[in-house]
């Protein structure tokens, strides 16, 4: 039977900048980041990749860089409409769902200048564009947020049992009070540090671990990210997984991914 492996998420997900190397400096990170190989490397070393190699499944891959939850959830809802999902079953494929859940901090609008939807991160572009500023004033709250994310997974997890859909959620940078059952969430029981940020910290050894929140805007805004960078699982400029770090967070969800397959 074939077998393969979709996810969604945003730049832990994806792989971005996994082909640092330590000592790197800063513009050579940036040329390899975009790099002819970035994408190959991206989808050989990253988690998604390591666990797609690992038990045998095809990955199809929407996640990206700089990716919201608004974008990640219609790109969901599109491949799920779609022909090859169509067809998928038609082959009577197993399909198993690998979700990430990134900051709340970040959309996804419509660009009059360039004509296009694109993801906006607040916390980057806050200070650059006065109608980002404007619009988390007037429009923003976390705690909305994530009410709106809860109503989102509970429905696709109810498509999902429909449809006889394996899947498994996670929280990647921080951990989300969703007020519901989250049995197909990974360290569902880790309610305060269910986070594949705070795993991978605790994994290693930290103490005295933070909660701060972190958005991921290539700034270390918890002591999480600090002490990982330290550990070489997070690289020192962007705070990306290494593919140290994406070794790591592969062994921590196939734990997990095991109970589904």
């Amino acid at each position: 039977m074939k077998k393969v492996l979709v996810t969604f998420g945003c730049s832990w997900m994806y792989g971005v900048g996994i082909g640092y190397e330590s000592g790197m400096n800063l513009k050579d990170y940036n040329v390899l980041r975009y790099g002819v190989n970035s994408v190959q490397t991206a989808n050989s070393y990253s988690f998604r990749g390591l666990l797609s190699e690992k038990y045998g499944l095809e990955n199809i891959n929407y996640s990206m860089g700089g990716a919201s939850n608004q974008h990640q959830f219609l790109l969901l809802k599109k491949f799920f409409n779609s022909d090859r999902y169509k067809d998928l079953v038609k082959e009577n494929a197993e399909i198993i769902v690998l979700h990430g859940i990134t900051s709340t901090a970040r959309s996804y609008f419509y660009h009059n200048l360039t004509d296009t939807a694109k993801d906006v991160m607040f916390n980057d572009d806050i200070g650059k564009r006065p109608a980002v500023q404007s619009y988390v004033m007037h429009f923003y709250n976390h705690d909305h947020e994530i009410q709106m994310l809860t109503e989102e997974i509970q429905f696709v997890n109810q498509f999902y049992k429909l449809n006889r859909i394996k899947n498994l959620w996670f929280d990647t940078f921080n951990t989300h009070s969703y007020n519901f059952p989250l049995d197909n969430f990974l360290e569902h029981n880790n309610f305060e540090t269910r986070d594949l940020l705070s795993q991978m910290a605790l994994k290693t050894g930290i103490v005295n671990m933070d909660k701060n929140y972190h958005s991921s805007t290539w700034r270390i805004d918890s002591n999480r990210v600090a002490f990982l960078v330290s550990s070489k699982h997070l690289n020192p400029f962007s705070q990306h997984p290494t593919k140290l770090g994406h070794q790591l967070i592969a062994d921590i969800i196939s734990t997990e991914l095991e109970k589904i397959l």
